[in-house]
């Protein structure tokens, strides 16, 4: 992997559960560290989804292959949280590109 050509900073947000004062459990994402990577944005499309126009917007960032990263993790870039879709190791280059998209709240 080329170092040069990390250069976005990414937060690496690991869920926890907390009960509230009614006793309900809910998971919020704390920022546990954060990271350099190569973020590539392929695009956005436009779907229409119980009758509303969607635009989901995608992107692949590649990290270095020493952080751990699971699929219930989400992940910070220029303040917006994407969800991870699919994690693919290149143990040869010492790289995780992980598929993301966004999350729309």
């Amino acid at each position: 992997m080329r170092a040069g050509l990390l250069k976005e900073t990414i937060g690496v947000l690991i869920p926890a559960s907390v009960v509230d004062a009614y006793r309900s459990k809910t998971t919020v994402y704390k920022e546990e560290y954060t990271t350099r990577a190569r973020v590539q944005t392929p695009g956005s499309s436009r779907s229409v989804d119980n009758m509303e126009i969607f635009f989901g917007a995608s992107a692949i960032i590649t990290i270095r292959i020493y952080h751990t990263i699971l699929p219930t993790y989400r992940l910070r870039w220029q303040g917006r949280d994407y969800r991870i879709v699919g994690i693919d190791p290149d143990r040869e280059k010492q790289e995780q590109r992980i598929r993301v998209e966004l999350i729309n709240e």
